[in-house]
């Protein structure tokens, strides 16, 4: 039983990979990593390492608020009743878009550059590319929410303001509760930590708000079935 679901989602999802590669909305995302790629073009080279550390943010933050806009999809109430879970739909989306947002980053970091050890360096790539799949993760996740509230269910425009409240909450938190900290601070290990918790309570979040309706309507049918207990 379990195989044969496994096989039939499988073959769902190469079926729905070209006509879901042509239904995304690819425009946002590329004009949010030009955008993103210009900035650090024009100010990382040359600079100190917290500043390139802070250009890198910012990008990162540009580019994800373009990534949103991927999980935007008018038709989503016209195919609801279609027995492919939304789930599946929305992670089909996500796959697709990795490649470039992976591209993306590279050359983020790229063009920004590393510090010479005396200087302070080098650019702490892997914890940053931790807070930027973390702000991924959310916008995202946002942006489901967003679909579930907003009356076209386009999201990608709500889970731009949640980004960047997001965003401002990490970076304006008081004393040791700040979540963006400068590299060599004491705090840095931990704060990343918690941006690895962080990451995971977003995946997990974006599975929650997109289960499917109908299974749960199904779950709640077979409970109503089951027999009543009986007082002894």
């Amino acid at each position: 039983m379990l195989l044969d679901l496994m096989v039939t989602r499988l073959r769902q999802t190469l079926q729905l990979v070209r006509p879901t590669a042509k239904a995304m909305s690819w425009r946002p995302v590329i004009w949010a990593a030009v955008l993103a790629s210009v900035y650090v073009w024009k100010e990382a080279p040359g600079a100190y390492i917290d500043y390139r550390v802070l250009v890198l943010r910012v990008s990162a933050l540009l580019a994800c608020m373009g990534a949103a806009f991927v999980l935007d999809d008018a038709t989503e109430d016209t195919i609801s009743h279609v027995p492919c879970p939304l789930l599946l739909r929305r992670a089909l989306r996500v796959a697709l878009l990795l490649p470039l947002v992976a591209a993306t980053w590279f050359l983020l970091v790229y063009l920004a550059g590393d510090v010479a050890p005396r200087d302070g360096g080098p650019v702490p790539v892997g914890d940053i590319t931790l807070e930027a799949a973390t702000l991924l993760a959310t916008a995202l996740a946002a942006a489901c929410i967003g679909a579930r509230v907003t009356s076209d269910r386009l999201g990608g425009v709500a889970a731009a303001p949640i980004l960047l409240a997001v965003a401002s909450a990490a970076l304006f938190l008081p004393g040791n509760y700040k979540l963006i900290v400068s590299v060599g601070d004491p705090r840095w290990a931990n704060v990343h930590d918690f941006w690895r918790t962080a990451l995971i309570v977003a995946v997990v979040v974006f599975v929650y708000v997109n289960r499917s309706p109908g299974a749960y309507r199904t779950m709640s049918r077979l409970r109503a079935l089951r027999p009543a207990s009986r007082p002894i």
